[in-house]
């Protein structure tokens, strides 16, 4: 089964344009994210975070030439080609990816907050570095579960702690997806 292209993807110039929105939004007393409807790509990637799972090798550009979460890697390496204070993190998940981008637009508003007034452009390389780093992605807990339904019981042999037959059944719903040995 092959599996669908994924892009979440917009321009530099309309993600500009999104983020004066929601500076504009805060400026008159409220909470951006909440009063300014999204870009249609995000919009979907809300949807679509709920609907796939399973591992997929994605890559979040935070800024670039083009900013989102895709699948594509020439795409991605394009998004940065000679732009100023590039920034992108591979995930294993597009729940991962979902995340990542939420935390991102979270944490620009929280600098505009601090630095009212300044465009877009100055903003996002102050909100760059507090994203997290590379080797901490794996790790971070994600807004929706990574697996669909899915519950994990420790089972053991009944014999002592430490033991080779222990093991982990991986449900998912009513049916065993998998023996995992420990």
């Amino acid at each position: 089964m092959e599996l669908k292209p994924m892009h979440y993807w917009l321009d530099d110039h309309s993600f500009a344009g999104y983020l004066l929105q929601l500076f504009g939004a805060i400026d008159n007393g409220g909470d951006g994210l909440q009063l300014i409807p999204q870009p249609l790509p995000f919009a979907q990637l809300d949807m679509d975070v709920r609907e796939i799972f399973g591992d997929r090798r994605l890559t979040v550009v935070f800024i670039g030439h083009s900013v989102g979460i895709t699948d594509d890697t020439k795409l991605a390496d394009d998004a940065i080609e000679g732009c100023n204070h590039q920034y992108r993190l591979a995930v294993p998940t597009l729940q991962h990816a979902h995340t990542l981008w939420k935390e991102w637009l979270d944490l620009i508003l929280e600098c505009y907050r601090g630095h009212r007034g300044m465009s877009p452009r100055l903003i996002m390389p102050l909100a760059k570095v507090r994203l997290p780093r590379a080797c901490e992605v794996k790790s971070m807990k994600t807004l929706v579960p990574v697996y669909k339904n899915m519950v994990i019981i420790y089972e053991s042999s009944g014999e002592s702690e430490g033991d080779d037959d222990d093991f982990v059944v991986v449900r998912s719903e009513d049916e065993v997806e998998g023996i995992l040995d420990v």
